[in-house]
């Protein structure tokens, strides 16, 4: 089975939301979102380790400990909600990008592939994102629609927006810029 990234695109509704409100609760809501990685294997060569083309990262919305209070649930504070799992997705397709571009590669041992997969994890720091989300100094945790709106141009650039240099997967599509390069270009991280 080839190489495989699940979920990139979820459009949140507030049936995703079924954790219960912490009683102590000060936001509004909290979208759950991880990526994980179901395979990460290494085939044997005489030269050494490749990373085998059976890779699969998945965008995890967690149902269960995403929750939003009943009388905050609007328009504004759904798309804000859908920000975070933006943040989440975007970042693991950008991994699993980095994490495709090891195939071609041959490594002494399972240590060294591994200090390479370290780095790319290392690259991406999402909580980071989603902290400079929240901000006062940014979309105040959705509650600055001016900012909010800066943002969404953010996630949509990096969703259309082509590499520079031009990176072009095997099946032909291109691959778009990071989230990461395009929050640095905006001076966020």
């Amino acid at each position: 089975m080839p190489s495989v990234l699940r979920n990139l695109s979820h459009t949140l509704s507030w049936s995703d939301f079924r954790g219960q409100v912490p009683s102590n609760a000060s936001l509004n809501a909290q979208t759950a979102v991880d990526i994980e990685f179901t395979r990460l294997e290494v085939e044997r060569t005489s030269s050494g380790v490749r990373l085998r083309d059976n890779v699969i990262l998945t965008i995890a919305l967690k149902h269960n400990q995403s929750w939003a209070k009943q009388n905050a649930r609007t328009a504004a504070l759904l798309n804000h909600e859908q920000g975070h799992y933006h943040i989440t997705a975007l970042t693991g397709r950008d991994m699993f990008i980095d994490l495709m571009q090891l195939k071609s590669q041959t490594f002494s041992g399972d240590p060294a592939l591994q200090s390479e997969f370290n780095g790319i994890r290392a690259r991406y720091n999402a909580q980071a994102m989603h902290d400079k989300y929240d901000a006062r100094s940014e979309t105040d945790h959705g509650r600055d629609s001016a900012k909010q709106r800066i943002w969404d141009g953010y996630f949509q650039r990096a969703r259309t927006h082509p590499r520079s240099p031009r990176l072009v997967a095997p099946d032909g599509a291109v691959y778009k810029v990071r989230l990461r390069d395009v929050l640095r270009a905006a001076g966020k991280i």
